[in-house]
């Protein structure tokens, strides 16, 4: 799949994945102390899953999405795990293509030398021009519609919605009216 074969960023794919691991349970200790009831858990819960894997950017473009909608996408934690591990994956990568790979684009009267869009690069200047449509690593990234950022910081964000659950599941534990 050709994804950055660095060890540090490997280790880094990991405590992303173990961080949103931990946060899908915080959540389901958070629900399960919210609500007595076991089988009305697994009813309620996809419907507050759900919404936060549609606005974390792999099904739909953050772009793509209406403006009176997108602050959905600013409290899904689901946003900033694909985030920091599209990031952590992605920067800093170089593409190459081969034969196969190429799109060819409107023939120019004259020669083509230089890019039609920016890391757009024309592999054959002759009649038919060729390009390469992705280049690096930063420009496969902005076809999701993110910013290349330093994706720490998206752990962290992470780190603290698996603190705030947990935080909530103790308060409603500590708050819970024992039943008699």
């Amino acid at each position: 799949m050709n994804l950055n074969p660095l060890a540090n960023r490997f280790f880094t794919f990991l405590v992303i994945e173990i961080l949103l691991t931990t946060l899908g349970y915080a959540i389901g200790v958070v629900l399960t102390m919210a609500i007595y009831d076991p089988s009305i858990v697994q009813r309620i819960q996809p419907l507050i899953l759900l919404p936060l894997m549609i606005f974390s950017g792999f099904f739909i473009n953050s772009d793509s999405i209406p403006n009176w909608l997108s602050w959905l996408e600013y409290i899904s934690p689901l946003k900033y795990a694909f985030r920091s591990g599209v990031n952590n994956m992605f920067l800093g990568q170089k593409f190459t293509c081969d034969q196969s790979d190429l799109r060819q684009v409107p023939y120019h009267p004259k020669p083509f030398n230089g890019t039609l869009d920016p890391g757009l690069t024309v592999v054959n200047s002759t009649v038919n021009n060729f390009i390469c449509p992705i280049t690096s690593g930063e420009q496969f990234i902005s076809i999701f519609g993110m910013e290349t950022e330093n994706y720490w910081y998206d752990i962290l964000i992470i780190a603290g919605f698996v603190v705030f659950f947990y935080t909530l599941s103790f308060l409603l534990l500590a708050f819970r009216k024992p039943k008699f």
